[in-house]
Formats: structure tokens, sequence, C-alpha cells
């Protein structure tokens, strides 16, 4: 499944980023998928790979579900929250790479 994994990344249906090396530059300065694929083919694709998994006892490592959230792009607009409530927005990156790090500490830790 890892190879299934590592074949839709090539072709931009996800974009594998390590969770113990979250850093501005691995998020920002990724080059571009090796084959562009249409939206419809790579849904239709992690479907049907989805299927494939479970018909043999497994749970997919990438549900199909995943691959529509990341065929979606939307912009939040955070002027309200800033004038209402004083919220200052953080850099993406630097605010996943601390939720990891908390995540790991409080959590995996744990386990």
């Amino acid at each position: 499944m890892v190879l299934v994994v590592g074949l839709l990344a090539c072709v931009g249906a996800v974009a594998p980023l390590r969770a113990d090396a979250v850093d501005g530059d691995q998020a920002r300065h990724r080059p571009p998928p090796l084959l562009r694929m249409p939206s419809p083919l790579k849904v239709a694709a992690a479907h049907w790979l989805e299927t494939w998994a479970r018909d043999r006892g497994r749970e997919p490592e990438l549900p199909a579900s995943d691959v529509e959230m990341g065929e979606c792009w939307f912009f939040i607009d955070s002027t309200k929250s800033e004038r209402l409530l004083g919220f200052r927005p953080r850099d993406p990156v630097e605010t996943l790479s601390d939720t990891v790090r908390y995540v790991q500490r409080h959590f995996v830790g744990n386990a």
C-alpha cells in the first residue's frame, strides 16, 4: 500500500509531508508533481484503491475522503476575528510544527 501512496504522490493526489520535519522550506518549496492527473481521475482511483484494500481486509492507508478533501481549495479571511477578538494569525507551518510537538509530548509519549 505504501507503493500506492507513493504513486498517488507522484501524480499529485497527495503531497507527503513528514510530521517530524515540518518547516517552511519543505512545505512551500516543493517541486510540482511529475504528472498532472485530472481531479475526477484522482478521486476515482482513490475510491478504487480504498475498495481494493477493504476487500483484502485492510484499512486503506489513504482514504478516498482525504483525496476528495485535498481537491477542495478554500480561503479563510480572519479580518473579522482580528477586529472583534484581537486574533492575530500565525504562520501555518509554525502552527503545525507546534501542534505536532504538543501531540507527541502529551499523547504519543504517554502511550
